[in-house]
């Protein structure tokens, strides 16, 4: 991954060089495996047409506020996690493009503010699942098996977008 154009060797340092760097762009260069954790911080994490995926929970922000996109022209990245495509806990996260899928979960929210502008979001139960917090859907498309949006005990404003599911 780079950050501002400088390259990283792994997605850990750039993470950590993204976040002391408020504002900052840090775009992948290559595929990633594993868990990612974002703690803190202030920045756009373009997928630039690469995947992250994981065998459980994959994207993690907790108390940040990240902005995920893909510049790639063909607008192939992704996240993928066997169990959630992508957790937010605290700060907030806005979803401008790319994919964010799971098994579970698409977007699984807490205590956080969600802001969906584009992109594709799918979950085998709940392509967006909203345990407390917001979420504002303005683009893009998410779908499920079950519930496009799922809210729990939180508030939802959609006025735009397609929402698919058997119960939306």
């Amino acid at each position: 991954a780079e950050v501002n154009g400088t390259p990283y060797e792994s997605i850990t340092d750039a993470i950590s060089a993204a976040k002391a760097a408020e504002g900052s762009t840090l775009k992948l260069l290559a595929d990633v495996s594993g868990v990612i954790a974002v703690d803190g911080g202030k920045f756009t994490f373009d997928l630039n047409g690469f995947g992250i995926n994981s065998t459980a929970d994959t994207l993690t922000v907790i108390n940040g506020d990240i902005i995920i996109t893909d510049s790639s022209s063909e607008r192939t990245g992704t996240i993928f996690g066997e169990s959630c495509g992508m957790i937010v806990y605290g700060g907030s996260c806005t979803i401008s493009g790319g994919t964010v899928s799971g098994t579970l979960y698409g977007m699984y929210i807490q205590d956080a503010t969600c802001e969906i502008t584009g992109g594709i979001i799918t979950g085998g139960t709940d392509g967006v699942n909203i345990i407390s917090g917001t979420c504002k859907i303005t683009g893009g498309t998410i779908s499920s098996e079950n519930y496009g949006v799922f809210i729990r005990n939180g508030s939802c404003i959609i006025t735009g977008g397609i929402i698919n599911g058997d119960y939306t």
